[in-house]
């Protein structure tokens, strides 16, 4: 099992540093493409980071695909021994 964060910056988060109602629509549309465990997200500091669990890491590279030219984001996936 795999643990899997994505981020990505936000494109004009309100001062509080999150997201506009209208980027939060985008945003939800966005993380639907993603096919996996879903854990949570968190919006903080102009950023939306989606937590999941996934499988192994070749399904991660193949599902992200998905997400590719849609907007910009990085990702950490770490093996999670417990």
């Amino acid at each position: 099992m795999f643990f899997l964060s994505l981020s990505t910056k936000l494109i004009d988060p309100i001062s509080e540093g999150l997201a506009t109602r209208s980027e939060v629509d985008n945003l939800n549309a966005w993380e639907a493409q993603v096919e996996f465990a879903f854990l949570g997200r968190v919006t903080w500091d102009g950023h939306r980071e989606l937590l999941y669990y996934v499988s192994g890491q070749q399904p991660t590279a193949e599902g992200l695909g998905a997400l590719s030219g849609t907007r910009p984001f990085v990702f950490i996936c770490d093996r999670d021994q417990k």
